[in-house]
């Protein structure tokens, strides 16, 4: 196997020996100070994605869709014999409006 140079200088002995030694308590006060309020990771999440959350939170809860019966109901829509139900729709409305 040959190993070429790859453009790093290597660490020589005088460079190593020149380096200074970490001071464990220094190293803690940095990073003591560095732990402030204003310094801290912090992530944000916009309105939308929040709505987006709620809205997938609220089709989780919901009944699964009878594709039985969306066919049925568009049949009858193409067809214009559909029939709004006044009365039940009139009741829901209300227990949607009433529940805000």
């Amino acid at each position: 196997m040959k190993i070429e140079h790859s453009g790093m200088d290597p660490i020589s002995a005088g460079r190593a020996e020149a380096a200074r030694p970490v001071d464990p308590s220094r190293s803690a006060g940095e990073a003591a100070r560095w732990r402030t309020e204003e310094n801290r990771d912090r992530a944000w999440v916009s309105e939308r994605a929040r709505l987006l959350a709620a809205a997938r939170a609220e089709l989780a809860k919901a009944e699964e869709v009878r594709q039985d019966r969306v066919e049925e109901m568009r049949k009858a829509l193409e067809a214009g014999t559909y029939q709004v139900p006044h009365t039940a729709l009139a009741r829901r409305l209300g227990r949607l409006f009433s529940a805000e």
